[in-house]
């Protein structure tokens, strides 16, 4: 007789993960070390803050885990999906899923409302984005309010 323990669904232990990621820019003499051997995770509760001097590398380690830039070594997980194993296309939807990103830089198209800009970019990774859908995704960032703002 044999007796298989049941089958549970696995715990989510790391919401995003980067295990020895290095990403280099460039050429010969003009290469130039982004990141070398990160590794770090940030579990589904937690907050992550990155700070340091300028060219440390923290917009770089941000766009690696944004799956925005794929590292030159190492493994990076989102949710225990492997990012580097997908396409940029279903790279997007993942973001669409479950992550916020803000670029430091103001990536908005100038003559659109703050609604005009959520929803194109929503037309871009979504399936079938809504008019409720941008409202919705400016009041989880708390711009709601914003919504005819230039």
């Amino acid at each position: 007789m044999t007796v298989e323990a049941p089958v549970r669904p696995q715990t989510l232990t790391a919401l995003a993960e980067c295990r020895d990621v290095s990403v280099e820019y460039g050429e010969g003499d003009a290469r130039v070390a982004a990141l070398q051997d990160v590794s770090l995770k940030v579990g589904p509760s937690e907050r992550l803050a990155l700070w340091g001097r300028s060219g440390s590398g923290k917009t770089t380690l941000l766009h690696v885990l944004g799956g925005l830039v794929e590292p030159t070594a190492g493994v990076v997980t989102w949710r225990g999906e492997e990012l580097s194993s997908l396409d940029a296309a279903a790279r997007a939807r993942v973001r669409a899923r479950g992550m916020a990103y803000v670029f430091q830089g103001a990536h908005l198209l100038p003559y659109f409302t703050a609604y005009e800009n959520v929803a194109f970019a929503a037309a871009t990774v979504e399936d079938d984005p809504t008019a409720e859908r941008a409202e919705e995704l400016l009041g989880l960032v708390g711009l709601a309010s914003k919504l005819d703002s230039l």
